[in-house]
C-alpha cells in the first residue's frame, strides 16, 4: 500500500489545486511540511510532486520553492463581447463592425449585456472566468466611478487574455494585455463650443452624463471650449445625470437650474437619448430662448420642433467595431498593438 502512498498525495494536492485552494503562482508548502502534513516521509513528498511536475501543474524555481503552475490557454476560437447596451442606439452597427471583422478568422461570438451595471458586469465577469474564451472586447460600465471589478479584468489580463475596451474604459490599468478603443470625446467638447460660439451663441448650456468617461471628457472639452472661444463660463448653467435619471432628467432640474438656464440660447447635450428626451418634452418650456442643440452620435431618433436646429457629430460606430475587432485578433496573434483614439466625423445640421 506504501507503493501508492504518493499517488494519494498528488491526488490530493491536484484537487486542491483544482478548487482554488492553492490558487495559481502561489508557493506550496515545503517538502518538509508536506510531509508533516501527510505523515509520510520526504521521499514519498517528492514522489507525489513529481507526478504534478510531469502532468505541468506545477513548477520547481530553483532557490525559491514550487509553485502552482499558470494553466495553459487552449484556443477555443470564440471571443466574448461585453457591452452595455446591445439592441438599439449605435451599438449594433459597433456589434456588426467587431463580428464582420473576427468572423473572418473563423472565430464566433459570445455576447453579454450589463445594462450599465457593476453588479451584473461582475456576474458576467465570474462566467467568464469559468469560460474558455480567447479574448474578450468590452465596454466599460460607468466607468467615470471607481469600479469593484477592475481587479477581474487585471487577473484575465494576467492569464494572457487580450482584452480590448471601446467607447469608454477603466483609468488605472496597466497591462500589455489591454488596450482601448475610443471615440475623441475631449476634442467633441471643444468642438461643440467653438461652433456654438462661432455662431455668435455665448449663453450655452450643457447637460452631461456623469458615470462615463465619454461625459466627463464632453463636459471637459466643452468647458475649455467655452473658454477658449469667448463664452460665458457659469457653472449654473450645466446640469447632470445617470444611467437611472436618463429618462426623466429634464423634469428633474433644480427651480435653481431652470433659473439659471431660462436665458440660454444654445445647449450642447450628451448624446441624441439624452436630446430626444429634450425634444420630446416641451423643452421651450424650461429654456424658452433655445434655438440650437448640439449633440453626438448622428441624429440618431431625433424630431426637431419648429425653430430649433439640431446638430449631431457622426459617431464612427462601423469603424470602431472594425477597429476593436483588428485589434483583438492582433492581440490573440501575439502582436503589439496601441490603443487608438478616434477622430469624430463632420456633423450634419438640419433646420426645421
Amino acid at each position: 500500500m506504501a507503493n501508492y502512498r504518493y499517488r494519494q498525495i498528488a491526488d490530493d494536492i491536484r484537487s486542491k489545486i483544482n478548487t482554488g485552494f492553492y490558487r495559481k503562482e502561489e508557493q506550496l508548502p515545503t517538502e518538509e511540511a508536506l510531509s508533516q502534513m501527510y505523515h509520510c516521509s520526504r521521499q514519498t513528498v517528492r514522489q507525489a510532486l513529481q507526478v504534478l511536475l510531469e502532468e505541468k501543474r506545477i513548477e520547481k524555481i530553483q532557490g525559491s520553492g514550487t509553485y502552482v503552475k499558470k494553466p495553459a490557454h487552449i484556443p477555443s476560437q470564440s471571443i466574448a463581447i461585453i457591452t452595455t447596451y446591445i439592441s438599439e442606439y449605435i451599438f449594433p452597427s459597433i456589434l456588426h463592425g467587431i463580428e464582420d471583422t473576427v468572423s473572418e478568422e473563423g472565430y464566433s461570438l459570445v455576447i453579454k449585456t450589463t445594462n450599465n451595471s457593476v453588479a451584473r458586469e461582475r456576474k458576467i465577469l465570474l462566467e467568464l472566468k469559468e469560460k474558455n474564451v480567447d479574448g474578450i472586447i468590452v465596454e466599460g460600465t460607468k466607468t467615470a466611478f471607481p469600479n469593484p471589478n477592475v481587479s477581474f479584468y487585471e487577473d484575465l489580463a494576467s492569464s494572457g487574455i487580450p482584452i480590448v475596451f471601446f467607447n469608454g474604459y477603466y483609468a488605472g490599468i496597466e497591462s500589455e494585455h489591454i488596450r482601448h478603443v475610443v471615440v475623441d470625446d475631449y476634442e467633441g467638447g471643444i468642438l461643440a463650443s467653438k461652433t456654438l460660439s462661432e455662431e455668435g451663441h455665448t449663453k450655452i448650456g450643457g447637460i452631461f452624463k456623469a458615470d462615463d468617461m465619454q461625459g466627463m471628457l464632453r463636459y471637459s472639452g466643452f468647458m475649455d471650449g467655452i473658454i477658449r472661444y469667448g463664452g460665458e463660463l457659469e457653472d449654473s448653467r450645466i446640469s447632470w445625470f445617470t444611467t437611472e435619471t436618463r429618462k426623466t432628467f429634464l423634469r428633474d432640474l433644480s427651480l435653481e437650474t431652470k433659473n439659471a438656464m431660462k436665458d440660454i440660447t444654445a445647449l450642447v447635450v450628451y448624446n441624441d437619448i439624452a436630446a430626444n428626451v429634450l425634444l420630446k418634452e416641451n423643452v421651450r418650456k424650461y429654456f424658452p430662448n433655445l434655438t440650437r442643440i448640439f449633440s453626438f452620435d448622428g441624429k440618431y431618433y431625433l424630431e426637431e420642433p419648429e425653430g430649433i436646429t439640431v446638430t449631431s457629430l457622426n459617431h464612427p460606430k462601423g469603424k470602431i467595431g472594425t477597429e476593436a475587432g483588428k485589434m483583438i485578433l492582433r492581440m490573440i496573434h501575439g502582436e503589439n498593438v496601441d490603443s487608438v483614439v478616434m477622430p469624430w466625423v463632420t456633423a450634419g445640421t438640419e433646420k426645421k
